[in-house]
């Protein structure tokens, strides 16, 4: 959804993920676990942005721009 609004470029998700990934890693969540939470996540995205009409869509394409700033 990040790439598709343009709020981030697929480059900047990945270094976002390597960074939360280490900060994760270094409060103790084990990797395996990681990577659990966040396939769930952007797979629950996935799914909520393919479900949505236009004023959802919409709606999650502020929030992400809400966050970017």
């Amino acid at each position: 959804m990040a790439v598709e609004c343009g709020s981030y470029s697929a480059d900047q998700l990945k270094e976002m993920k390597v960074e939360q990934q280490s900060s994760s890693l270094a409060g103790g969540l084990p990797a395996e676990e990681f990577d659990t939470i966040s396939i769930k996540g952007y797979e629950g995205t996935k799914v909520k942005s393919a479900a949505g009409d236009d004023n959802q869509k919409m709606t999650m394409r502020e929030q992400l721009k809400k966050m970017q700033n």
